[in-house]
């Protein structure tokens, strides 16, 4: 009686990443039901459990109040974080060292976000500032000296600001909200009109009549948002400018749901709208969240507009900041949408509330992301193994990684009963990984296997895992709650095809 015929399943690529907007059943092998705190390597795609977060500080800032504003600039004294908590700026250059805490003028928002831009006039020997608007009050910052600027040479009591073609622009005026309005050439707090290259104002009329909530430079053009829209404004002076807007601008029924949820990477520009997630180009926008859309839809529609967004440049990765269900209300929860694959993984599910995101460069020169929180701190978000280690690298808490693949059915298909033999999986598995193969068959319940023992030589391995199942479909997960980084490259599965034979 011949034997049972050996069947093969191989997974060496996971680019196409999460997608649950359809059956599982219907995704293609390259695809994933899960990806729980976990990411795909760009250059490979293979699966890796995210890193994790580090305080930048040992004391919290105003006693724990929460941080509505963190930004990283080039002032005189080298690269220095600005966090904005308790209505107050603080500041310091040092990688992990304390804030220095401005005391006057203390009339940052507690409950707004602050909003940042480097200007830098063209006066003679000019260096940069920093300029940051926050619930209608506007602040020049140099380094040394905090300054108020609103209600002087008619700059406006405004909410966000951006520059664009040598001028600062204005805009969600406190008792204007649809009025732009932007400063002389080369003068960021002077928008005193007159001649062509002096200030000018301008009423942003779109469809729904709605109020201006973010703006970025989006190839040659300065892009202005609303909840519903995206306007295109264009122009050198006040003699050339044009706005394109309802139907003729970039979005007549899409937009940002908030300030935070509008972003620039390189060029083009990405949104979180109530509808999910955009890529946003001059000539229009796209949507890139359609195998997410589940996701999207589940995050807690009652403070949607306090979703976050980020630009990692070391991963060229987007985050996507939201508030899920089981988040009480706040940001814990973030989708990461991959710009060389193009494909999503996540969520990435964190303790601490994430109430901004921006780029952080460190002492190498390297690319990150930090983060303000609600409790005081501002933390790095892509270090080390643990989340919420503190500055001094003790504590933290396990990130537990779970990833599950799309179903696999071996040939001949899914109405043959296979019983499983052996996994050979190529893998990168330090000491302190603890990556447990589980799998289920059909309704089963999953089935874990003793975590595999790594080895510690930053190189992927081959490991073997003998298996003992049996069924039609079968479901594979990866799961790591160890304190390092597994790196899965794919493996190859062998099965006996269990159907009966005639001699």
């Amino acid at each position: 009686m011949p034997g049972k015929p050996l069947l093969l399943e191989s997974r060496t690529d996971f680019r196409g990443g999460l997608n649950t907007i359809v059956n599982p059943d219907l995704l293609n092998a390259n695809e994933l039901v899960n990806a729980t705190n976990a990411r795909l390597s760009a250059e490979h795609a293979s699966i890796m459990k995210r890193t994790g977060t580090q305080r930048i500080h040992p004391t919290t800032l105003e006693s724990g109040a929460t941080v509505r504003g963190v930004f990283q600039w080039d002032s005189p004294g080298g690269k220095e974080v600005v966090a904005i908590a308790g209505g107050k700026l603080h500041h310091k250059t040092s990688a992990l060292g304390d804030f220095t805490t401005v005391a006057s003028p203390a009339t940052f928002s507690t409950t707004l976000p602050t909003y940042f831009s480097q200007f830098r006039s063209t006066s003679a020997s000019a260096a940069i500032v920093l300029y940051m608007a926050s619930g209608g009050n506007v602040y020049s910052w140099d380094g040394t000296t905090l300054t108020e600027i609103d209600g002087t040479n008619t700059i406006p009591t405004a909410q966000l600001l951006q520059p664009y073609h040598t001028r600062m622009f204005y805009g969600n005026i406190t008792t204007l909200p649809k009025h732009l309005v932007w400063t002389k050439v080369g003068d960021a707090t002077d928008a005193d009109t007159g001649g062509a290259t002096d200030g000018g104002t301008a009423i942003i009329d779109v469809l729904s009549g709605e109020g201006i909530n973010g703006m970025q430079l989006i190839g040659s053009s300065l892009a202005i948002s609303t909840e519903d829209s995206i306007v295109r404004f264009t122009g050198y002076s006040n003699e050339d400018i044009n706005i394109s807007q309802d139907t003729q601008g970039i979005s007549a029924e899409t937009g940002p749901v908030g300030g935070l949820a509008f972003i620039r990477a390189e060029s083009i520009g990405f949104i979180l709208s109530d509808r999910g997630p955009y890529l946003v180009q001059e000539s229009g926008i796209e949507p890139i969240g359609v195998k997410v859309e589940p996701e999207f839809d589940a995050a807690d529609r009652s403070v949607i507009t306090s979703s976050v967004l980020g630009y990692h440049r070391g991963r060229r990765e987007i985050w996507f900041g939201v508030a899920g269900s089981g988040d009480s209300g706040v940001n814990k929860t973030v989708y990461i949408y991959s710009l060389r694959l193009q494909s999503w993984t996540g969520p990435f599910t964190y303790s601490d509330a994430i109430t901004s995101l921006t780029r952080y460069e460190d002492a190498s020169g390297d690319e990150w992301l930090i983060a303000g929180g609600d409790d005081g701190f501002v933390r790095h978000m892509d270090i080390g193994v643990k989340d919420d280690v503190l500055s001094d690298s003790s504590g933290g808490d396990t990130v537990t990684m779970t990833v599950e693949l799309a179903p696999l059915f071996f040939e001949p298909g899914p109405g043959i009963i296979k019983s499983l033999d052996t996994m050979m999986i190529q893998a990168d598995l330090p000491t302190n990984s603890a990556l447990v193969i589980q799998h289920a068959f059909d309704g089963d319940s999953f089935t874990a296997e003793t975590a595999l023992t790594g080895k510690n030589n930053s190189i992927a391995e081959p490991y073997r895992q003998d298996l003992a199942n049996q069924g039609n479909r079968l479901r594979l997960r990866f799961v790591d709650a160890g304190t390092d980084i597994p790196i899965i490259k794919g493996f190859q599965l062998t099965a006996f095809n269990m159907q009966r034979f005639r001699v």
